[in-house]
C-alpha cells in the first residue's frame, strides 16, 4: 500500500525513466508522482557552460517530456529560483514527499542542503538516493580510512566492491494533475543564447542506449588499442549521456562485464576492462570534489598553491585567441568547434550555479584531430611499433610505446 498519495520526484542528473533509484522508489511509495525540472535563471553568459551543452540539455528534457506522456505523466517545468519553485509546487500539488537523486558536487549538495531546510520548514519528508555514480566518494577508502589522492590503488579497491543491478524501467507514476502550471521545455532563447553551430549527437534516453548498443558492436572491443585513435569513432560517445542521466553508470558497467562474459578473445577483454577503468575514473575525479571541493578554486598539490606564471600578462588572452606564437594546440580553439568533449569530468549542475573545475581541460574530438596532425609523423611511428609489438607478442614493449603515446589521451575518454 502507498505511503503517500502524492509525491515530487525532482529531476536533476537523472533524466530518465530506466534504472533511475529516486524515481523508482517514488513511484512505489505514492498514488500520483509529480516529475520536476527546476530551470536556471542565469541570462547570456555563465561562467562554464555555454549554448551547445545548453542545447544538449534541452534535447534531454524534450525527450524525457515525451517519454512521461507516454506512461499517462507530465514533466513539470518550473522557474523564479529552485527553493521558491519547489516550495510553490509543493502548495500546488499538496505533496507530502520530495524524492531526489545525490549530487556529488558541493553546489548540488548545498541546493539538496536547501531543499532539507525547506522540507522541514513546510513539515514534510524528503528522501535522497544514491544514483549519479555506482560508488559514492565516502565509500572507498584506502586503509587508513582515509581518501584516495592516487587513481590506481583507487581504481583497485572501486573494483572489489559489488555493483548494484540495473533496476528496470519505471512503468506508472500516476497521472499529473492538469491544473498544474508549467513552462514549456526550454530553447535556447531562455538563456539568452544563439545556436553555437556545433554537430550535436541526438540527445534522450533512448539516443543514449543506441549509442551504447553501437559502442558494444565492436568499438569497445578494441577500446584499448583505438581509444587514441582520432579518426572515426574510437569511443563509446556516452559521456555526455552520463553527465545529464540519461543512461545510468550501472547499465553501462554491466553491459561492459555482460561483453566480457560473452567474448573468448583475450584482447577483447582487455579493452572492456579498460573501458570499464574510464567509469572508475569518473569516479575518482568525483570523489576528489567531494572530499577537496577547494580544488575548484585552486590546484590540489598545496605545493603548487600560489605558484607564480612567468608568461606576460596577455597571455591567456592570446591563449584563447591562438596567438601566442607557441607550436602548441589551444585548447579554447578546439572545443569551439565541438561539443563533445573528450571527458566529461564531475562538472557541477547548472541548476546550481556552480563553476568550471580545474581538472585537466577535457578535449573535444575534433582537438584529438588536431592534435592527430600536428604530430602525425610521430604518432604514426609509434602506433606501427605497437602493432608490432603486439602481433610479436611483446607486452613490454608495447607498455613503454603505450606511455609514451598516452598525452595524446591526457583525459582517458569514455
Amino acid at each position: 500500500m502507498p505511503s503517500y498519495k502524492t509525491t515530487i520526484h525532482w529531476f536533476r542528473r537523472d533524466l530518465r525513466l530506466t534504472d533511475n533509484t529516486a524515481l523508482l522508489h517514488a513511484s512505489a511509495d505514492a498514488e500520483t508522482v509529480v516529475p520536476v525540472y527546476l530551470l536556471s535563471d542565469w541570462k547570456a553568459d555563465h561562467n562554464w557552460t555555454g549554448p551547445a551543452r545548453q542545447q544538449f540539455l534541452c534535447g534531454c528534457l524534450d525527450s524525457l517530456s515525451n517519454d512521461l506522456k507516454s506512461i499517462d505523466s507530465r514533466l513539470i517545468l518550473r522557474d523564479g529560483g529552485q527553493v521558491e519553485a519547489m516550495r510553490q509546487l509543493i502548495k500546488d500539488t499538496k505533496a507530502e514527499a520530495i524524492y531526489f537523486n545525490r549530487d556529488p558536487d558541493p553546489f548540488g549538495k548545498a541546493m539538496e542542503a536547501k531543499m532539507r531546510e525547506l522540507a522541514r520548514e513546510i513539515g514534510i519528508e524528503i528522501h535522497d538516493f544514491k544514483d549519479v555514480v555506482l560508488h559514492e566518494h565516502d565509500e572507498i577508502a584506502n586503509l587508513s580510512d582515509k581518501p584516495y589522492k592516487v587513481y590506481t590503488p583507487y581504481s583497485k579497491n572501486w573494483f572489489t566492491h559489488d555493483k548494484a543491478d540495473d533496476r528496470g524501467r519505471v512503468r506508472v507514476l500516476g497521472k499529473t494533475p492538469a491544473n498544474l502550471k508549467s513552462k514549456p521545455v526550454p530553447t535556447l532563447s531562455r538563456w539568452g543564447l544563439d545556436s553555437s553551430g556545433a554537430n550535436l549527437i541526438p540527445a534522450g534516453e533512448k539516443a543514449a542506449h543506441n549509442r551504447l548498443k553501437t559502442a558494444f558492436d565492436g568499438i569497445l572491443q578494441r577500446y584499448a588499442d583505438d581509444r587514441n585513435t582520432p579518426i572515426g569513432q574510437t569511443t563509446s560517445m556516452l559521456g555526455a549521456d552520463l553527465r545529464f542521466g540519461t543512461i545510468s553508470p550501472r547499465q553501462v558497467f554491466h553491459r561492459a562485464e555482460k561483453a566480457i562474459a560473452e567474448t573468448k578473445s583475450g584482447s577483447e577483454r582487455e579493452s572492456l576492462y579498460t573501458f570499464q577503468k574510464q567509469l572508475a575514473w569518473r569516479e575518482f575525479f568525483m570523489a576528489i570534489l567531494g572530499h577537496f571541493p577547494e580544488v575548484l578554486e585552486t590546484d590540489f598539490a598545496e605545493k603548487w598553491r600560489g605558484l607564480k606564471w612567468d608568461q606576460p600578462e596577455d597571455f591567456p588572452d592570446k591563449w584563447k585567441a591562438w596567438k601566442t606564437g607557441k607550436n602548441r594546440i589551444s585548447h579554447r580553439r578546439c572545443r569551439n568547434a565541438s561539443a563533445r568533449r573528450h571527458r566529461f569530468h564531475a562538472q557541477p549542475s547548472a541548476n546550481d550555479r556552480g563553476y568550471v573545475s580545474h581538472q585537466r581541460p577535457p578535449f573535444s574530438l575534433d582537438s584529438r584531430r588536431v592534435i592527430f596532425y600536428a604530430m602525425a609523423p610521430r604518432w604514426r611511428d609509434r602506433q606501427q611499433q605497437r602493432r608490432l609489438a603486439m602481433v610479436r607478442g611483446d607486452r613490454r614493449r608495447r607498455r613503454s610505446l603505450f606511455s609514451d603515446s598516452e598525452p595524446l589521451d591526457p583525459n582517458r575518454a569514455l
